[in-house]
Order: C-alpha cells, then sequence, then structure tokens
C-alpha cells in the first residue's frame, strides 16, 4: 500500500489499531536455532511433495472365474 494516496480516515483507523494491538515482541531467535528449525521445515516439504510426486501404483482387483 501507498500511505502517500491514503485518506486521513484510513490513517486515523491506522493509528487506533496500532494503540490496541500489543507491542512486537523483542526478541526473535538465535540464528543456530532458527536455520534448525528452517531446515526441519524443509524436510517435512520435501518428504510430503516425494510422497505425493510418486504414488504408489493402484492394483488391479482379483477377478475369479466362474
Amino acid at each position: 500500500m501507498n500511505d502517500r494516496h491514503a485518506c486521513p480516515q484510513r490513517h486515523d483507523d491506522r493509528e487506533e489499531i496500532a494503540r490496541l494491538l500489543p507491542a512486537p515482541a523483542d526478541w526473535d531467535l538465535p540464528r543456530a536455532q532458527h536455520l534448525r528449525h528452517k531446515d526441519l521445515l524443509m524436510r517435512h516439504i520435501d518428504r510430503d511433495q516425494a510422497e505425493t510426486a510418486t504414488p504408489e501404483p493402484a492394483t488391479a482387483p482379483v477377478r475369479r472365474a466362474r
């Protein structure tokens, strides 16, 4: 969004919302921990994509002679 073209009421709404919301947290994850979680997440995504990309072949039902 571009605040230069926003109407004054919209700016007032943003100030009101900012006043009502809690302050953002002052802490962050250490870099090593962040990278570990990112790596774990990427592994889950890769595993899920591999499972959906290569579905198991469907077996045809066995027909019995009458």
